[in-house]
């Protein structure tokens, strides 16, 4: 996506007001992570743009739903189209994966551990996250986002059950 695009739909929709350097970001950010599918709401103020499937709490492009004038966008990288609000929350909570697809302990491990790993997902507003690298403290990042971050919350229960799962076959 170019930035010269970003810009014409800003101009079309007459958003942002103020702080249209949020763009030049925004662009930044798609270029940064090519592959990725991104919600992007136009606010009176800047923008959010938010990575669908990725883990990152949805409340931070949620938040902006309540607004009235907002113009809300799904962004690929070949595409832009405006969507309703109601869209815009079910795909800021969609999974970032499906637990139940993983058959190995090592493939599970390894996908939780890629969500772990990145400080947008663990990071609760301005309070970082607890150091727990191992799956014996998944216990532990389940109830850092219990109650807090949804989507994390679920993926964290499911990824327990599915690993005692995956162990119980491997023992019988």
């Amino acid at each position: 996506m170019n930035l010269q695009d970003l810009k014409n739909i800003s101009t079309l929709v007459g958003l942002p007001k103020v702080f249209k350097d949020d763009l030049d970001l925004d662009h930044l950010l798609m270029n940064k992570y090519p592959k990725r599918t991104w919600l992007w709401v136009l606010k009176e103020a800047g923008s959010q743009l938010f990575p669908i499937k990725s883990g990152v709490d949805p409340r931070l492009v949620t938040h902006w739903l309540s607004q009235s004038n907002i113009a809300i966008f799904l962004v690929t990288d070949t595409s832009i189209t405006s969507i309703g609000r109601s869209e815009c929350e079910k795909l800021a909570n969609e999974m970032p994966f499906d637990v139940k697809r993983f058959a190995s302990a090592r493939a599970l491990i390894d996908a939780v551990s890629a969500l772990l790993g990145d400080s947008n997902v663990t990071t609760l507003g301005l309070v970082p996250a607890p150091h727990c690298p191992t799956t014996t403290s998944w216990t532990v990042w389940y109830k850092w986002f219990k109650g807090k971050q949804p989507v994390m919350e679920i993926i964290m229960k499911q990824a327990i059950e599915q690993l005692i799962a995956i162990n119980n076959k491997e023992v019988a």
